[in-house]
C-alpha cells in the first residue's frame, strides 16, 4: 500500500471515529427497492478529455465460472418436527412493510413468508433444474425462449380466494408497472394464459439462468387480483391476502410486523414441500422489530431482546472468532458470501451537471478511494471484496483480466487535472448526493464528501429513508450522484448489466438506473445476453470505463447472528425464519 492510501485510509478512519456517536456503526441492508418511475432522459455530452481513465483491459483471459465462495453459507435450514412458538428478529431500517407491491427495504420483512412464487431457488443463482415447484406443478420448456408452467389447481390464499393463471400474469405486470420488478420487464416478451392453470412464458433472450430469475423472483408476488383491487389501502398494507405459508398478525408503519403461520396453508402434502424454506413453518410466530442503530442491534441480542440480528462487520468479533471460522460460544453466526455489489452511480441524464460532462465523472471517481468508503461503511477485507470492476468475481461471467490492472485509482491529482478539463475551478461546482440512511452511515456520507471536496467539489447531501430513496432515485432532477447495492438475480454479471442499464426493465423514459440514454450500451446488453462470452463481457465493461457511467466500490453481504437457541439458520440467499432450526431448550426473546 503506497503512502497516498495510508494517508487517506488514516484520515478516513478518523473522520469515522469522530462521526461514531452520531451514526452508532452500519446498518446492513438485506435488499433495496428497485422501483423506477420517471420521464426521459437524453444523451448526455462528453465534456472534453484529458489523459488517462478507469483503465484499459488487457490481455483476453475470463474468469473460470464460479458463484461463490466454498468459505461461506450458500443455503442451510430444515423442516425440524413440531413449531416453536416465536422467534424476534431486529432490522435495521425503519421502511417496514408487508404489502405484496411496496417496496423492498433494507433489513426488513423477508416477503417470501407472505407471498409464494412459482417456483423456490434453493441458493441464489441455482439454475432452473435444481429449483423446487411452489405455485407451480412444473414446467416443460418448448424451446430455447419458450417455457410452459402449469399451477396447482387447489391453491388459496388466506382469505379463501383461488389463485389461477389470471392472477399470475396480473401480478407479474402489476410488479413491473410500479417498478418493483424491473427484472420482468427486460426478461419476459409476453405471458400467455393457455387455460386456468397453465400459462406460457415468452422470454426475450437466451441470457444464463434467466427464466429461473424470473420465476423465483422474489419481487413476484403473487395474490388475487380481485381481492386486490377491491382492498383498501390500509388493508393492502396491513392485512394483505396472502399465498405463502404466513399471514400478518399485527403490523405496526415504522416500527413492526408480526407474522403467524397459516393453519389453513394451502399445500398439505409434506412431500410437496419438502426443500421450501418459508413453507416449513418451523415457528408459529415471527416477529419483527426495527432497531435501526448497529450498536443497538448488538445490544438487543446480548440483552436477549431479539433472537436473530443483522450486525455490522465492526462487530462480527462480539461473535465470532475469524481465526478458527467459529461462532463463539452462546451465539450462532451466518457469513454468507458477499455477492453484493455497493456502487457510485452517477446521473447520466441532461438533468445533470455531472451526466453532462464526462471529465466531471472521471474527477470524481478518481476522487474517491473504494477502501476508505468500504472501511467507513464498517466493512473490512475479512468480510468484503474489493471491486475492480461493475462486477462482483463470485459472479459467473466475471473476468480475471479485471483484476490485473488499475479500475478507478484512487488520485486527487488527476482528480483534480480532470475537473480543471471538466472546466471548473475547485469550489464552483457541487453536486447532490443521494443516500438511503437505512443503508449507510453519516460516516460512509462523510467520507465520500470529503474526499469530493478535497479536489474542489462541493456535495449537497441527500440522505433519505428508504422509502423516499425509492422515489428520489428514479427522479432524474434530484440527485448528481448516487451510492446504491445491486445484485444479480441469477449469479451472472450479465444479469447485472441487464438489470441497470437495459431502457426495457424502467417504465417508459428513464432509460435505465441512472437515466443513461444510449444506443450504445443497449446493443452491447442484447450482445452480452445472445452471447455472454469474455469478449463480449469486457467490451461491456470498458465501454462503462469509457464513459465512466459507474464505479463499483466493494460486494458485501449481510451478516445475521442469533442466540444459539437459534442451532442453523435458514438461508437461501435471503434469511428465512420459517426454516430456521431451534434447539429443544429454545427460549425465544418473545416467550
Amino acid at each position: 500500500m503506497n503512502l497516498k492510501k495510508i494517508l487517506v485510509l488514516l484520515l478516513s478512519l478518523a473522520m469515522v471515529f469522530s462521526l461514531a456517536a452520531c451514526s452508532g456503526g452500519t446498518d446492513e441492508g438485506g435488499s433495496t427497492d428497485d422501483g423506477n418511475t420517471t420521464p426521459d432522459a437524453t444523451e448526455p455530452d462528453d465534456g472534453g478529455s484529458t489523459p488517462d481513465d478507469g483503465g484499459e483491459q488487457e490481455g483476453t483471459t475470463g474468469a473460470d465460472s464460479h458463484l461463490v465462495s466454498t468459505e461461506f453459507i450458500t443455503q442451510s435450514g430444515a423442516n425440524q418436527d413440531g413449531q416453536v412458538d416465536n422467534v424476534v428478529i431486529a432490522m435495521s431500517s425503519t421502511s417496514v412493510n408487508v404489502g405484496p407491491f411496496a417496496p423492498n427495504s433494507p433489513g426488513s420483512v423477508g416477503k417470501s413468508a407472505l407471498y409464494g412464487k412459482l417456483f423456490f431457488q434453493p441458493y441464489s443463482g441455482a439454475p432452473i433444474e435444481e429449483c423446487i415447484p411452489w405455485l407451480a406443478s412444473g414446467y416443460e420448456q418448448i424451446d430455447e425462449v419458450t417455457y410452459r408452467v402449469t399451477l396447482y389447481d387447489y391453491i388459496t390464499d388466506s382469505k379463501g380466494n383461488q389463485i389461477t393463471a389470471d392472477d399470475v400474469i396480473w401480478s407479474g405486470q402489476t410488479s413491473l408497472e410500479i417498478g418493483q420488478f424491473v427484472d420482468y420487464g427486460a426478461g419476459v416478451e409476453s405471458v400467455e394464459k393457455e387455460d386456468d392453470y397453465t400459462l406460457v412464458f415468452h422470454m426475450t433472450n437466451t441470457s444464463p439462468n434467466l427464466f429461473a430469475s424470473i420465476v423465483c423472483n422474489g419481487n413476484f408476488c403473487i395474490v388475487d387480483q380481485e381481492w386486490y383491487e377491491g382492498a383498501s389501502d390500509e388493508e393492502k398494507s396491513t392485512d394483505p391476502a396472502t399465498t405463502s405459508a404466513y399471514t400478518v398478525k399485527e403490523f405496526v408503519s415504522g416500527s413492526r410486523a408480526v407474522l403467524e403461520a397459516r393453519d389453513d396453508y394451502w399445500q398439505t402434502d409434506a412431500a410437496l414441500n419438502e426443500g421450501i424454506l418459508p413453507a416449513y413453518q418451523n415457528v408459529k410466530t415471527v416477529t419483527y422489530t426495527a432497531i435501526t442503530e448497529a450498536s443497538m442491534r448488538v445490544i438487543a441480542l446480548q440483552n436477549g431482546e431479539v433472537d436473530i440480528s443483522p450486525i455490522s462487520s465492526t462487530d462480527l468479533g462480539n461473535f465470532y472468532d475469524s481465526a478458527t471460522g467459529e461462532s463463539l460460544e452462546g451465539w450462532t453466526v451466518l457469513r454468507p458470501a458477499p455477492t453484493y455489489v455497493q456502487a457510485i452511480f452517477p446521473n447520466m441524464s441532461d438533468q445533470s451537471i455531472v451526466g453532462q460532462n464526462l471529465d466531471l465523472r472521471k474527477a470524481i471517481f478518481h476522487a474517491l478511494d473504494a477502501e476508505s468508503i468500504m472501511m467507513a461503511a464498517g466493512e473490512s477485507t475479512a468480510t468484503s471484496i474489493l471491486l475492480n470492476a461493475f462486477g462482483n468475481p463470485l459472479y459467473q461471467g466475471y473476468q480475471s483480466v479485471w483484476d490485473e490492472g488499475d479500475y478507478w485509482e484512487y488520485d486527487p491529482e488527476l482528480a483534480s487535472e480532470y475537473l480543471a478539463s471538466a472546466g471548473f475551478e475547485p469550489g464552483e461546482v457541487t453536486v447532490r448526493l443521494l443516500t438511503s440512511s437505512g443503508l449507510y452511515t453519516d460516516s460512509v456520507r462523510s467520507v465520500i464528501i470529503s474526499q469530493l471536496n478535497a479536489v474542489g467539489i462541493n456535495v449537497e447531501n441527500i440522505s433519505v429513508e428508504q422509502a423516499l430513496f425509492s422515489t428520489y432515485k428514479n427522479d432524474k432532477t434530484v440527485w448528481d450522484l448516487m451510492m446504491d447495492l445491486k445484485g444479480s438475480a441469477t449469479g451472472h454479471i450479465a444479469n447485472l448489466y441487464s438489470y441497470n442499464f437495459d431502457a426495457d426493465n424502467y417504465a417508459e423514459g428513464q432509460d435505465g438506473v441512472n437515466f443513461w440514454k444510449d444506443q450504445g450500451v443497449y446493443d452491447l446488453i442484447d450482445k452480452v445476453n445472445d452471447d455472454p462470452s469474455d469478449a463480449n463481457i469486457q467490451e461491456f465493461e470498458q465501454y462503462l470505463r469509457d464513459n465512466a457511467a459507474i464505479m463499483g466500490l466493494y460486494g458485501n453481504s449481510v451478516i445475521n447472528v442469533a442466540q444459539d437457541g437459534v442451532t442453523e439458520f435458514g438461508y437461501n440467499g435471503m434469511l428465512e425464519p420459517a426454516a430456521c432450526v431451534y434447539a429443544d431448550d429454545y427460549v425465544s426473546a418473545g416467550d
